[in-house]
């Protein structure tokens, strides 16, 4: 029996001892009421400045630190959305700073990681050991955008899973955890996630988190057939806060290891997201994502001149002519104190290594057509002026 099948049958015994039919039935409606909730709150357009960090860590050493602030603009609408494709990328990401660094020898200055070796799709044993990307997709957007839009926030997918309540708490602190399961029969036609993961509620049904875990996700793959065997076991988290009555983005966090299935070297593999180096499973490789946002910036839109210089949907830039070493040092000490030691840089080298590839990103947007540069100072002044 596989890990899945064991799951269903635990989670469905324990429906079974802890439920009579009246309360999963309630326990539905319950689920129903919040997804409307969240649907009917949700924002749709906003803008607000944001932080993002990615790191990943081979055998629990740095190899890959990616760290900008800029400025978001967001335009997904969870009621309306469509399948996978362009309803996902509703969404700009402008960079007023960026850190950025790979791991590389300090005496011949020679990158050890390139920016990609090919395509890892579709993703084997065999491709695997060959190919990487260290992509400069916001990963973490795409899966909140998905899970919105196939988990129980979504009022049309309540009924495709098995629900477990509990009340918590006492006072203030009271709320509701959800736990779910996909039911079987729904996956890939109709829902486009199979997995299992827990919703969090206020007492009042509005939900403030909802994770995920392990699940395969196919909102952005034209892949058919069965689920397939998972090689990046993970836990995605995505945080909300209500303002006026409005649901908004708080922060969206993934955590991803590379686990070697016990599978042939050309069966078809689910990866949550590129390797960012070759060999993944030998190399012991891991990554932290987190995508936060702050305080919206109103009902306030980006000058179009900014849009119209840097569109690139989910994407980040990576460009920055300087970095605020001291709001990354600050905001984050004992990250930074790690990537210097595993990294073996100054941090005159680190910022020296950082705007090497600001520079290098530069060229190739440039050569694609896409001004960068002037998107930067356009949005450095956007910050200022909204301040």
């Amino acid at each position: 029996m596989t890990m899945a099948a064991r799951i269903r049958k635990y989670f469905l015994f324990a429906i079974i001892v802890i439920s009579s039919c009246d309360r999963v039935g309630e326990n539905e409606k319950l689920v129903k009421q919040a997804a409307q909730l969240f649907v009917s709150s949700y924002e749709t357009n906003w803008v607000a400045p944001y932080s993002y960090v990615r790191e990943v860590f081979s055998n629990g050493r740095y190899c890959y630190f990616q760290g900008i602030q800029g400025v978001a603009d967001i335009h997904f609408d969870v009621g309306h959305a469509k399948d996978y494709g362009t309803s996902l990328l509703d969404a700009n990401f402008y960079t007023s700073d960026a850190l950025v660094t790979d791991l590389y020898s300090p005496q011949s200055l020679k990158p050890v990681l390139k920016p990609e070796s090919g395509s890892v799709y579709p993703a084997t044993l065999h491709s695997l050991a060959s190919s990487y990307h260290n992509s400069t997709c916001i990963e973490v957007w795409r899966q909140k955008s998905s899970i919105e839009l196939y988990s129980p926030l979504s009022p049309s997918h309540v009924k495709e899973y098995d629900y477990i309540v509990e009340h918590v708490g006492e006072g203030p602190s009271k709320h509701i955890e959800v736990t779910f399961l996909s039911k079987a029969g729904f996956f890939p036609k109709r829902n486009k996630i199979c997995g299992q993961g827990k919703l969090y509620l206020t007492a009042g049904y509005m939900p403030f988190r909802i994770e995920l875990n392990n699940s395969e996700n196919r909102t952005y793959s034209a892949a058919k057939g069965p689920a397939r065997p998972i090689a990046t076991p993970y836990h995605t988290i995505v945080d909300y806060v209500c303002r006026k009555g409005k649901i908004y983005i708080s922060s969206i966090s993934s955590f991803v290891r590379w686990e070697m299935p016990d599978v042939s070297e050309d069966e078809q593999l689910f990866i949550v997201e590129s390797p960012s180096c070759r060999n993944p499973f030998k190399n012991g490789l891991t990554s932290e994502t987190v995508l936060r946002f702050g305080e919206p910036y109103g009902n306030q839109t980006l000058p179009e001149s900014i849009g119209s210089k840097y569109i690139w949907g989910k994407q980040v830039s990576l460009y920055s002519d300087s970095v605020d070493l001291s709001f990354w040092r600050d905001s984050f000490p004992d990250k930074f104190s790690k990537l210097l030691e595993d990294v073996g840089l100054t941090e005159e080298q680190l910022v020296e290594r950082s705007l090497q590839i600001s520079e290098e990103f530069r060229q190739a947007m440039l050569r694609n057509g896409i001004d960068v540069e002037t998107s930067l100072h356009e949005t450095r002044y956007y910050i200022e002026s909204t301040k």
